[in-house]
């Protein structure tokens, strides 16, 4: 939803205004429509709320109940999820007062989610190029 409702807009307004003015191309609408797609899987919202709760979530709410540490970690790599339990806690309650920053659990997770990560823009690009053509001739 954030992009489709202003690129609906965009799409009125080049309709309604192309009779008076040069209205925009269908390369330029495919241009921009790629790169709103792009741009939209890429929000604060997702990275923040979604993203990195499912990192940390894992390890920090893992307990004797609920057994998480014998279920569900063993099908976890360690390139997907973070596994310091310290660096989790950090996360939920803040680092105590002049602790360091925990780099090396973040960075480990960092090349595993940027191949994941673009493999997914990747597969929407394609999709707009598959979509293209259609597009351009109706």
């Amino acid at each position: 939803m954030a992009f489709l409702i202003p690129f609906l807009a965009l799409l009125a307004f080049n309709y309604v205004f192309s009779h008076r003015f040069k209205g925009l191309s269908s390369f330029e609408l495919i241009a921009i429509c790629s790169i709103g797609m792009v741009a939209a899987n890429m929000q604060g919202e997702w990275l923040s709320g979604y993203f990195l709760g499912v990192v940390t979530a894992p390890i920090y709410f893992a307990s004797t109940q609920n057994m998480w540490d014998e279920r569900l970690w063993p099908y976890f790599s360690e390139w997907n999820v973070l596994t310091d339990r310290a660096a989790a806690t950090g996360f939920y309650e803040g680092l105590p007062p002049g602790a360091p920053f925990p780099w090396d659990a973040w960075i480990a997770l960092f090349p595993g989610w940027v191949l994941f990560l673009g493999a997914v823009f990747l597969a929407n690009f394609c999709v707009v190029i598959l979509l293209r053509k259609q597009w351009m001739e109706h």
